[in-house]
């Protein structure tokens, strides 16, 4: 796998935790007395329905799936940082970790707001990013 797909992997896969952790917190605030939910969940319930019944089961099935995917993200976020960091230029480094180690994920319009570049001036400085790394792995080999 190259650099760049092994990055974008990282990226992935803390998306899809995003995606988890915010099904987990719409399902635990479906649970909450209807004053208490946060004004996103407007769920429908008949009176009859045992909501704890039917929730309560999704939830620890998230929370395992949480689990897993945490685990997942820790072995390949170490190895993701140890590749950033033979990057000898400082703002390739940071720029490769606002994209693709950031939690939540975040835009490129973001990065560039975070590191106070313009968007177009992000994507190139990614470009020559990703060609410092390919150097990098490639003389490793």
């Amino acid at each position: 796998m190259n650099a760049k797909a092994f990055l974008k992997m990282c990226r992935y896969e803390l998306a899809e935790l995003a995606s988890l952790r915010e099904r987990q917190a719409f399902l635990r605030g479906t649970l909450l007395p209807a004053g208490l939910k946060p004004k996103a969940v407007d769920v429908q319930t008949s009176g009859n329905t045992d909501k704890m019944s039917k929730v309560v089961p999704e939830i620890v099935e998230l929370d395992k799936a949480i689990d897993a995917q945490l685990e997942r993200i820790r072995d390949r976020q170490i190895e993701a940082e140890r590749l950033i960091g033979t990057v000898d230029d400082g703002r390739y480094r940071a720029l490769l970790r606002w994209y693709y180690l950031h939690y939540p994920p975040l835009s490129w319009a973001q990065v560039a707001d975070e590191m106070g570049y313009a968007e177009s001036h992000i994507l190139r400085m990614h470009g020559e990013a990703l060609k410092k790394v390919k150097m990098i792995v490639n003389d490793s080999k």
